[in-house]
This record gives structure tokens, C-alpha cells and sequence, in this order.
């Protein structure tokens, strides 16, 4: 309470970008989804999604299929 901060929360920005939260606008991208996307290719932001998408890259995971692969 003195700093100001809470551990919690700054291990938590640490660990996942506030970008990740514009991610869960994308109709029917989840958390869990968001979370394979951020370990496989470190990417958080709408952009870099829909960039891996039109490269094919979001179908080499699971969970994703084609069909998942046009929302981008």
C-alpha cells in the first residue's frame, strides 16, 4: 500500500500485455484461444491476429479451423 502497487498486479502485466484485453472483442475468440495464440507466436494485439490469419498460420492450432481462420 505504501508504493503505490500491488505484486499480484504487476506479475500479472508482466506475464500478459493490456493489449490482450482489445483480443477478446474478436467474436468467438476466448481466453483459453488468446492464450495459445500469445504462448505459440507472442502476438497480443488485434493486428498481429489477423496478420497470423491471413499467413495460415492461426490453423496450425488447436481449436482453430479454417472456418475459425475467416473471422480475422
Amino acid at each position: 500500500m505504501q508504493t503505490g502497487k500491488l505484486s499480484m498486479h504487476e506479475e500479472m502485466l508482466q506475464k500478459f500485455r493490456p493489449s490482450m484485453l482489445e483480443l477478446l472483442k474478436i467474436s468467438g475468440l476466448g481466453p483459453k484461444t488468446i492464450a495459445l495464440i500469445w504462448d505459440a507466436f507472442q502476438i497480443c494485439d488485434v493486428e498481429g491476429v489477423a496478420k497470423l490469419a491471413s499467413e495460415g498460420k492461426l490453423r496450425t492450432l488447436p481449436r482453430l479451423s479454417e472456418k475459425s481462420n475467416r473471422r480475422f
